[in-house]
């Protein structure tokens, strides 16, 4: 049977998700050479255990596993294509690790699974994993409402199968929800237009697994669980879990902390200060910086650049300054700020809110005023705090001409405290 869930529970599988998240990320930084499988798993038990989760892994056996997976990972070196045991097998320069992680939280699981090379690469094998990773991409990609299962599958496949690469049969992605299998199955190989059709609410563990031959050749090892490529090629694996959403696909699984999709429009990612800290994550401040450089982009990021200062002033209870500027510039600042830092960034056209901050005690700011400012890209007067002073001689001509009161006022003596 089908579950179509919530919007409530595909947020509850979202916390889970990014659980499953936080452990790959603990165990790729991990994972080099000379560590070993057990130490892997025991880097993911413990990210469960801080978290308040539990793995649907451990003790988990299906109808064809001679006993429980004895492990809150699946570690697959080299050949091993998924369903690896975690061994006192240590790392070596060059292989090939995939690791399938799970987890349960609020009674809701997520599934993930990554691929990557400890030491130094193989050219064949970075080939092989960005192919699955592109494969990932392609079946996400399709997993819209009005498609169906088959166009997920044929997406998947027709990366793959282009590539040269070689698909297990039998073995592929499934649904996911309060069980972590549930119907329907995923293929990764498939006609467009078949199968079951995709609806809002609908989450799917989408996971390609690529072999490195072509052929599509595998086999059972002796602990019954690790399926081992019959050649003795390599193998990669890949997975998200995803809702589908009539936003469009929503990644539960995601492992970008600094970016979040909000519950309206997860198709849509918004950049987002966090509650209570007001320092400007690292990801938006590269953004910008590559942004600045390509000039073509301007208008996204004015965008992106209201986006910022709404949040900031939105969610502070107070902040120093903000200055509008016409100057064209590249570089970009983070302000001092015992309360928090801002993005900075001068482009040219209508004056845009530059940025914010504090060198003494904020004053108390009229936030409609300034945003109601900042948005027309006019500097209202009114949203000035007692201590305004423009920054630099690029500063606007009408806020660098100030009258001799105001500036008496702003430092006592007329000089600049910033200098």
């Amino acid at each position: 049977m089908v579950e179509l869930k919530t919007d409530t529970s595909i947020d509850a599988m979202y916390a889970a998700g990014q659980v499953v998240g936080q452990a790959l990320t603990a165990v790729r930084k991990t994972a080099d050479v000379g560590v070993s499988l057990l130490e892997l798993d025991e880097v993911a038990r413990e990210v469960l255990r801080g978290a308040g989760a539990t793995s649907p892994f451990l003790g988990y056996r299906p109808s064809f596993a001679p006993t429980p997976f004895p492990a809150a990972i699946c570690a697959s070196v080299n050949d091993a294509i998924v369903h690896g045991i975690p061994t006192g097998y240590r790392l070596r320069d060059g292989d090939l690790v995939s690791i399938d992680c799970g987890a349960e939280l609020s009674g809701w699981a997520g599934d993930s699974a990554i691929s990557f090379t400890v030491g130094r690469p193989r050219p064949a094998d970075v080939r092989l994993i960005e192919t699955a990773e592109r494969a990932l991409a392609a079946g996400i990609e399709a997993a819209v409402v009005g498609n169906r299962i088959g166009d997920i599958a044929h997406a998947i496949g027709t990366v793959c199968r282009g590539a040269g690469y070689g698909i297990p049969d039998g073995f592929g992605g499934h649904g996911i929800g309060r069980k972590m299998h549930e119907d329907p199955g995923v293929p990764n190989e498939g006609r467009p237009g078949r199968g079951l059709p995709l609806r809002h609410g609908l989450v799917l563990a989408i996971e390609p697994m690529l072999i490195a031959s072509g052929k599509d050749g595998y086999h059972a090892a002796p602990d019954g669980w690790t399926l081992r490529t019959n050649d003795g090629s390599r193998a990669a694996h890949v997975e998200h879990t995803v809702a589908v959403t009539e936003a469009g696909p929503r990644v539960l699984t995601a492992r970008d902390a600094p970016l979040t999709t909000t519950s309206r429009s997860p198709a849509r990612r918004r950049w987002r200060v966090p509650t209570g800290a007001y320092c400007a994550p690292a990801a938006p401040v590269a953004a910008v910086r590559a942004r600045c450089a390509r000039p073509l982009a301007r208008s996204h990021l004015r965008r992106f650049l209201h986006t910022c200062a709404r949040q900031i002033v939105d969610r502070s209870a107070s902040f120093r300054q903000a200055c509008a500027d016409r100057r064209q510039a590249s570089d970009i600042c983070l302000f001092r700020s015992s309360y928090f830092h801002a993005l900075s960034c001068h482009t040219p056209g209508p004056p845009q809110l530059a940025g914010c901050c504090a060198r003494s005690p904020p004053g108390d700011w009229d936030h409609t005023a300034v945003r109601r400012s900042h948005e027309e890209g006019i500097r209202s007067t009114d949203a000035r705090p007692a201590r305004y002073v423009p920054q630099g001689d690029g500063a606007p001509s009408a806020l660098r001409q100030r009258p001799a009161d105001l500036q008496q006022e702003l430092t006592g003596d007329g000089t600049d405290p910033t200098s």
